[in-house]
Order: structure tokens, then C-alpha cells, then sequence
């Protein structure tokens, strides 16, 4: 079975002074897919949380420096994609 597609609909701004910042994304499975279980985005502090609805903000951002978001989508036949 095929896993699911994350594609990425707006992306947090290269550089920013705001402290949060929100990504956008859809997850879609293959018309003969088992059904999507679960999204998962993981933080740069490897804080795991839901995120189904398509979106994560991420916040505080509290200094100077880079951050990162891993999005993780997986199926009901335990298929898992990502992290991108």
C-alpha cells in the first residue's frame, strides 16, 4: 500500500521578528488508501503534537536562530510519510 502525501501550502517566512509563525499543509492518500490515522507535527524541541487540521503554529519564538517543524502523516495500514 502507498503512503500518504503531505504537500505544504504556506510556509513559515524565511525571516521574521513575530514570535509565532503558522505552516500550512493538506495530507492526501491514494483513491484505494486505507484512510489517514493520524498527522503528527514534531518541534524543534522534539515536542510531539497533533496538528489534523492542516496547520501548526509554531510559537513562542523566543531568540534569534533557526527553526524547524517535521510534519508525519500515517495511514490506517500503519504506512507512515515523512518527516518533511
Amino acid at each position: 500500500s502507498i503512503a500518504p502525501q503531505i504537500n505544504v501550502t504556506q510556509k513559515a517566512p524565511a525571516y521574521t521578528n513575530a514570535n509565532a509563525v503558522q505552516v500550512n499543509f493538506n495530507v492526501s492518500e491514494a483513491p484505494t488508501g486505507s484512510g489517514i490515522q493520524s498527522v503528527k507535527c514534531l518541534n524543534a524541541q522534539n515536542v510531539e503534537t497533533s496538528c489534523p487540521a492542516g496547520s501548526y503554529t509554531l510559537s513562542p519564538l523566543t531568540a534569534e536562530g533557526s527553526y524547524s517543524v517535521r510534519i508525519f502523516a500515517e495511514d490506517k495500514a500503519g504506512n507512515v510519510t515523512g518527516p518533511i
